[in-house]
């Protein structure tokens, strides 16, 4: 009898429990949350009883209003930290790795360059391996002076000064042309022009591309485009210091290695660190300019394709995407170059990433930078943001077994005829096709509104060169 009874209370016991189970589940939670108030009210105790006697004075003179509250550090800041691993450009998320040191002084002449680059690089290089590419795990960098002593400089130490003296855009006159230009001399016909694209005209955005030329003589030259990443506040200034500063490095670099003089480029390995030291050159104006206008150096990101043209070949570095080719002696185009691209779509990396301590980075199979030299007779090359290189490049092509892959070549007849268009212009204006000014409007016309280009979304950069 005893073991049916209980059989009957427990079976009476366990449907009372689904039947009320609702009510039952209500009550253990009260039950937990009285427990864990309770545990939090002995926490809370035992941290006022460690408290010292003037922390506790301090607190209450805070919760009475009487003293400000501490400011907080760069780890409590809502703001994105200064110097941020990861870098957003439209979905694109790329993480590098830390900030190198210092780069050594420019006081040795240009023969000893090379030795003391080695040593800056090889320092780099070895303080590399101790660094982590997570941004949670970074060590705070102190913020860096504005006057630093500039790699590849032709005199002593320079003082630098940002160019821009404000992220506040100028007024201009047409804001779809944010640069047009065009040269033509004994040894080039080059044209180049950075026009809004498509989405930024219809929301009034300006055009975040920049690009520039600068002739050196005896044949060289220095061409640069650079791509103003669209989620960064100031990117259009940012592409502009990228260009105008690169620029003045490029041109430093050149003058007082003596290449023009000496009449040949450097070896491979010497032209990959030279350019790794005057890219990380422009950096440092963009951290400089940043700390003058209290701006975050993100707020700048932008791409940069630098080529330099001589009479036996091309000179060739860049960071991030874009395009850039050439056409040899027999009339083939070569691409020079491979974008830095991620997994996902638009996904990049910008100048303004701390990429220059991390020894042997890679995107896309190449180095970052990555940096080429081209030898040989050269005919004409191109350069241009990724806004053109739909109309221009040979990419997302469809293999034998239906996938899609990215050639990464120019598209000839399009070039070609763009090169045909230019020389018969110039053959009607007496080989003077600059000068005038027509052909420039034209080749920025072209870029924006042109059947061709006129629907890109992204703002178009293309600098074309034919060399004679």
């Amino acid at each position: 009898m005893g073991y049916f009874r209980t059989c009957i209370v427990t079976t009476i016991i366990v449907a009372m429990c689904f039947i009320y189970r609702e009510k039952l589940i209500q009550l253990l939670n009260k039950l937990f949350e009285l427990i864990n108030v309770d545990l939090r009210l002995q926490h809370t105790k035992q941290n006022n009883d460690s408290l010292t006697k003037k922390e506790k004075e301090d607190a209450s003179c805070l919760c009475e209003g009487e003293i400000d509250p501490p400011a907080s550090s760069s780890d409590d800041k809502e703001a994105v930290p200064t110097e941020s691993n990861e870098e957003t450009r439209g979905k694109e998320t790329v993480t590098p790795g830390e900030t190198s040191p210092n780069e050594p002084s420019e006081k040795e002449k240009s023969d000893s360059l090379t030795e003391k680059e080695e040593d800056a690089l090889d320092q780099c290089e070895n303080e590399a391996d101790s660094l982590t590419s997570s941004s949670d795990d970074k060590e705070e960098i102190p913020a860096e002076s504005n006057e630093e002593t500039r790699e590849g400089e032709t005199s002593g130490k320079e003082t630098v000064t940002p160019k821009d003296t404000s992220p506040v855009r100028p007024a201009e006159e047409d804001k779809s042309v944010r640069a047009s230009w065009g040269c033509d001399d004994e040894s080039i016909f080059i044209l180049g022009a950075s026009v809004q694209g498509k989405s930024h005209i219809s929301s009034d955005v300006p055009c975040q591309d920049f690009c520039s030329y600068q002739p050196l003589g005896n044949g060289w030259g220095i061409a640069i485009v650079s791509d103003g990443a669209g989620s960064a506040t100031h990117s259009d200034m940012g592409s502009k210091i990228v260009v105008e500063r690169a620029k003045e490095h490029f041109s430093n670099l050149i003058n007082s290695k003596g290449w023009i003089a000496k009449g040949e480029f450097p070896n491979e390995r010497s032209w990959r660190r030279s350019a790794f030291f005057a890219l990380k050159n422009v950096y440092d104006d963009l951290k400089d300019y940043a700390t003058v206008q209290k701006c975050e150096v993100k707020s700048l990101n932008a791409t940069i394709i630098v080529v330099i043209h001589a009479p036996f070949g091309l000179l060739v570095t860049h960071i991030g995407d874009g395009r850039a080719g050439y056409k040899d002696e027999a009339g083939k185009w070569h691409a020079v170059m491979v974008p830095h691209k991620g997994e996902e779509a638009n996904q990049t990396i910008f100048v303004t990433n701390e990429l220059w301590g991390i020894r042997f980075f890679e995107l896309s199979g190449v180095d970052v930078p990555e940096s080429r030299i081209i030898t040989g007779k050269i005919t004409a090359f191109t350069l241009m943001s990724d806004g053109c290189e739909h109309t221009t490049w040979l990419i997302n092509q469809i293999n034998e077994d239906g996938k899609y892959y990215d050639p990464n070549t120019p598209y000839a007849p399009l070039v070609d005829g763009f090169i045909e268009t230019l020389n018969d212009f110039r053959a009607e204006n007496d080989n003077h096709s600059t000068n005038n000014g027509d052909i420039v409007t034209e080749w920025a016309e072209n870029l924006k509104s042109g059947s061709m280009f006129a629907c890109e979304i992204d703002d178009k950069t293309m600098v074309l060169a034919i060399l004679k």
